[in-house]
């Protein structure tokens, strides 16, 4: 028996069969193991379309006058969407699955997970039934009447739990990967993650409380300066009652400073953020306002601009440690030659933070760390991945490739089909239709899968470049223009800025276009000049 993969198979009637007759698109392994559980992947990415958007390149009349185009860019919509090969541009759900989802979501997890994520989003964190698949989500950002505001991490983490539920209910046999690009939002870390984002040098100061860690082996975690800790231990983040406090400190300072000392009462002025939360809570609209503005606003909205605090002089005890005192008790500090003050002060070009968060954010439990969409995962029960910075023709099972065949057919729309706020989104949804219509996008699921398969034909291209040809690249047989590829793809850009004939000629127009690519829009506008 010889077994291929689906992709190797060129389009011809056999893989048109395998489409059709196959529930995924293809056979899982005959090599798998009966305690194997097959995976789904699935992969996420944003879009978004503008109502009016035009290149500089356009058609002109026969004396060279051109159709009056709008000067602004109209509405906006945002599109989440997760993709894959089994299910295509999102997932359909039939009335019957979704009272499925819907009654495993009421007594399995009627809450989410991230409680304050949906009381931000919903105003409470209990699950409301699913009306409709939540594999795509259409979102009207911006501010003012009808607009939803901005797409962010809380609104990313809801749909992912209201997808993972959808899997988890209509198809428990199977495990699920979910893969995200290096977004903010997706990067975003848990309040309490080990990042050196979240420390400061020294102790104390507005740092968050990162969590306790365990030293779980001496390499990656320790280092030669006679460490505090030994494997095993967990090291504290917080100075403790019974600690000696910073080694850097002098005896007596440690004692003077070793708790909260009130030396009486003061003024302090409200920080903005806190005054924006109250007014916009009393429906102002504090947008774009600078401080002066904000505090006016508050005092003629009979809100207190000052408020009286306790004057206190810090003491260690109960406050974050700092970079300094972590790396320290690692042994990966010598406080014989690291105490900065002495012999980096003159040097204009240190950066103190940088060089021990450098040093800190090697070890093995700082590397390891997970991102919340990661831990919410983790407790969800599914793995979280990222796709590889810069690359969006290795991202999302091809889903960079879906926007582009979209924003394809968006783009050839008349205008008159884009003005009015209801034609425009219609005209959105009819390019992100997943039936087989000509007229449309027609991401149906087999040209998703010829999508994924140009991911993972690249993914393949990569694995052989690190795999197989470091050697020979070594030796000098092979050489690789790393520098060209790199300046190629420093920035994050779209499947359609490098691949548009591919797009293209996955989408058939007519049947002249069946045996050859269409043109791009570059050569277009190179016949028009």
């Amino acid at each position: 028996m010889v077994e291929l993969h689906v992709d190797e198979l060129p389009e011809s009637e056999l893989f048109t069969r395998i489409n059709n007759e196959c529930k995924f698109g293809g056979n899982l392994s005959v090599r798998r193991g009966l305690e194997e559980r097959p995976i789904f992947s699935f992969g996420q990415d944003e879009c978004i379309f503008r109502q009016f958007i035009f290149t500089g390149s356009a058609w002109t009349g026969p004396k060279g006058e051109q159709g009056i185009i709008p000067k602004d860019e109209g509405n906006g919509l945002m599109i989440s969407a997760f993709q894959s090969r089994e299910f295509g541009f999102g997932m359909s759900l039939l009335p019957a699955e979704l009272e499925k989802v819907n009654k495993f979501r009421m007594e399995k997890r009627p809450l989410y997970t991230e409680t304050e994520s949906a009381i931000k989003v919903n105003g409470t964190a209990i699950k409301k039934p699913l009306a409709s698949s939540p594999f795509v989500v259409i979102f009207e950002y911006g501010y003012g009447a009808g607009k939803e505001g901005y797409w962010t991490y809380d609104h990313m983490c809801l749909q992912y739990e209201d997808c993972v539920d959808t899997i988890q209910a209509l198809y428990p046999e199977y495990d699920s990967v979910w893969i995200f690009d290096h977004s903010c939002g997706h990067d975003r870390g848990r309040e309490d993650g080990l990042t050196v984002g979240n420390m400061r040098v020294n102790w104390g100061g507005k740092q968050s409380r990162v969590r306790d860690t365990l030293i779980q082996d001496e390499a990656g975690y320790l280092g030669p300066h006679s460490p505090k800790l030994q494997v095993g231990d967990i090291q504290k983040m917080v100075f403790e009652e019974g600690d000696d406090g910073p080694y850097y400190m002098n005896p007596i300072n440690r004692q003077l400073h070793r708790y909260d000392q009130v030396k009486g009462k003061k003024i302090k002025k409200r920080l903005k953020k806190d005054l924006c939360s109250d007014l916009e809570r009393l429906g102002y609209n504090v947008l774009g306002k600078t401080l002066k503005e904000v505090q006016d606003m508050a005092t003629g909205a009979n809100l207190p601009i000052t408020v009286e605090e306790l004057d206190v002089i810090k003491g260690w005890v109960g406050k974050p440690k700092g970079m300094r005192q972590v790396l320290w008790e690692r042994g990966l500090l010598d406080p014989e030659v690291t105490y900065v003050a002495k012999l980096r002060k003159d040097d204009p070009n240190y950066d103190e933070k940088k060089e021990y968060g450098a040093v800190l954010a090697d070890c093995t439990d700082f590397l390891n760390e997970k991102t919340s969409l990661m831990y919410l995962g983790e407790r969800l029960g599914v793995e979280v991945d990222r796709s590889t910075k810069s690359h969006p023709e290795l991202a999302g099972e091809g889903i960079e490739y879906s926007w582009g065949r979209a924003k394809c057919v968006y783009r050839r729309a008349p205008l008159e089909k884009k003005k009015g706020k209801e034609n425009f989104r219609q005209l959105v949804l009819d390019c992100l239709c997943t039936e087989n219509n000509q007229d449309k996008g027609c991401l149906t699921p087999e040209m998703v899968r010829k999508f994924s398969r140009r991911a993972r034909q690249y993914i393949m291209a990569y694995f052989y470049i690190e795999h197989e040809m470091k050697e020979d690249v070594e030796d000098g047989l092979h050489e690789i223009n790393i520098e060209r590829i790199k300046k190629e793809f420093k920035t994050h850009r779209s499947a359609i800025d490098f691949d548009e004939k591919f797009i293209n000629y996955c989408f058939k127009k007519s049947d002249n276009e069946e045996q050859q690519p269409a043109r791009s829009a570059k050569q277009e506008a190179q016949t028009n000049t």
